[in-house]
């Protein structure tokens, strides 16, 4: 069935506006689905107009007996009251039974995507009108993204109040730690955390490995432990390198799959020490480590 219009917002003014104003009818006024209720003015289903009313001015009229609201074209179909007893044309507002065009575009704003969709790169779906007249599929819903629980590291901890598109995970390192890579990383549109996750190195561990080889070559054995510790620097180089590529395919993918389980990067406390000076080694080097296991 129908019913006179009824909560009519700004686009449904705006296209009431327009539709009416188009018509070839010459009517002047036509009734809406709105009442006095002699205190306040009401929708026929008895919910209060509010907002949505549309008087040329304020303050809006005082309700009276028997009065109703009519759109009117000499106010640019704004509201006016008039009684009940009046003739006058009036609109019907009907849900369609039957689709009315060839297909219709949904598509989520950018940080959502199509609930219960596989990925959070979904955000747009198409439906069809069928021969019996009816939509393919069903209408669909959009949701915020939502990454899940933030990467953790060893020795060190990660603060973040909301797991959703836009949200901040804080990382910082135990006392005794320093913390290598980005201190904030964010929740994005694909339902990652981006920039890749940092890691905490030992600070007294690195001192003490630092002194030790300074040692060793003031003894003339520093041309052996800085061969070894190039030949580490090129393990420990290989392995952020292949982090970092697995990150960039990971955050370009056509679907936006999260294949790898970050939680597992950081599954061993164990380190490989590493210089990356090249020989011969200088005095004001830097040491640096990192996990010997990353789980891919």
């Amino acid at each position: 069935g129908s019913t006179l219009p009824l909560r009519i917002d700004d686009s449904t003014r705006r296209g009431l506006r327009a539709s009416l104003s188009a018509s070839s009818s010459a009517k002047a006024f036509y009734w809406i689905g709105a009442s006095s209720s002699m205190t306040e003015w009401r929708w026929v289903d008895g919910e209060g107009v509010g907002d949505s009313a549309d008087w040329p001015g304020q303050p809006s009229p005082i309700p009276s007996a028997s009065e109703a609201v009519l759109l009117a074209r000499p106010l640019d179909w704004k509201w006016v009251p008039a009684s009940q007893t009046a003739w006058n044309s009036f609109l019907c507002q009907s849900k369609p039974k039957f689709c009315t065009s060839p297909g219709v575009e949904y598509e989520c704003s950018n940080g959502w995507h199509l609930a219960n969709s596989p990925s959070p790169s979904y955000r747009s779906l198409r439906r069809i009108c069928q021969s019996d007249g009816t939509w393919s599929s069903s209408e669909p819903t959009c949701e915020l993204v939502d990454c899940g629980r933030p990467p953790l590291i060893a020795n060190g901890r990660v603060d973040v109040e909301s797991t959703t598109y836009e949200s901040v995970a804080n990382y910082t390192c135990h006392q005794g730690f320093r913390l290598i890579g980005p201190e904030s990383l964010m929740c994005g549109d694909r339902g990652e955390w981006q920039p890749a996750t940092p890691f905490c190195y030992d600070i007294a561990t690195l001192q003490e490995i630092k002194g030790s080889t300074s040692h060793e070559q003031q003894n003339g054995g520093g041309s052996d432990s800085t061969i070894a510790m190039a030949v580490l620097a090129s393990v420990i180089v290989a392995i952020l390198c292949y982090g970092i590529t697995k990150f960039a395919k990971s955050t370009n993918h056509a679907n936006g799959d999260l294949s790898i389980s970050r939680d597992k990067l950081n599954a061993s406390n164990a380190a490989i020490y590493a210089t990356p000076s090249i020989p011969p080694q200088r005095p004001d080097s830097v040491i640096y480590y990192a996990p010997t296991v990353a789980h891919m």
